[in-house]
């Protein structure tokens, strides 16, 4: 992804948060953590996006910047308890995906596990609910992009099962099985006999499977990054909070 588009990216969350905000569909309080979530949110899970990976500088870093954000939230209005429950969405959403790591690393990386515990601070200051509604639309979405990206891969295969068949996509339907039995001589010529062509034993019989690379069973870790849904599901409960999320406007 080239930096003109990931600015562009960033420059149309920010314009979606100036417009929320102008419209006072949260309270004035609140308005830090979405402009912070989006500044260090983006550029994150395009980073994830591109190179497969959730750099250090880039997590950790994270973690003052939102503190910062959510204390200038706290004191212009928020409150105390707006702390205390970041820091609780911190421990749970991030403790989750800990545990998701540790039982099936493939399937989720360290970097997301440090991603999830910034964002949780965000999902807990806005209640349990944001919580409950990010964690299951985030798995959704890399379900959704992860099935999505195997259809190629599912495409190809096919393909190349067909090629080392050595029969032509024709004579798979029922009009080029008819033809095929139509002319039972072909299948005794003399050029496909056993033996005629030494040579075509050592052509190569490898399985398909095998020539995908070692991302083609393992997409949300290789293909479908977990970070970027994280993000969108956070950034999304923030910018367009709920009802009973505290942040609202009565």
């Amino acid at each position: 992804m080239s930096p003109v588009v990931a600015v562009a990216v960033v420059v149309a969350a920010l314009l979606v948060v100036v417009w929320r905000w102008q419209e006072g569909r949260w309270a004035e309080w609140w308005w830090p953590v979405p402009w912070v979530l989006t500044v260090v949110g983006v550029p994150l899970c395009l980073a994830d996006v591109r190179h497969r990976r959730l750099p250090d500088v880039l997590t950790l870093s994270a973690y003052p910047v939102m503190a910062t954000a959510l204390t200038v939230a706290a004191v212009s209005g928020g409150g105390a308890t707006l702390l205390v429950s970041a820091a609780e969405g911190v421990l749970v959403f991030g403790g989750v995906h800990l545990v998701v790591h540790r039982v099936r690393p493939a399937q989720l990386g360290a970097g997301d596990v440090k991603l999830a515990g910034v964002l949780g601070a965000v999902l807990g200051a806005l209640g349990w609910a944001s919580v409950a509604v990010a964690a299951v639309a985030a798995a959704g979405l890399s379900a959704v992009v992860a099935v999505g990206a195997q259809v190629p891969a599912i495409a190809e295969r096919a393909r190349r099962t067909q090629r080392a068949s050595g029969l032509p996509a024709s004579a798979t339907s029922p009009k080029g099985a008819s033809r095929a039995g139509s002319h039972p001589a072909s299948a005794t010529s003399p050029k496909d006999a056993p033996g005629a062509h030494p040579a075509s034993a050592t052509q190569e019989t490898s399985p398909p499977q095998a020539r995908d690379g070692p991302c083609a069973h393992r997409a949300i870790r290789c293909g479908v990054p977990h970070g970027p849904a994280l993000v969108v599901a956070a950034w999304t409960c923030a910018v367009f909070p709920g009802v009973g999320s505290g942040v609202v406007p009565s």
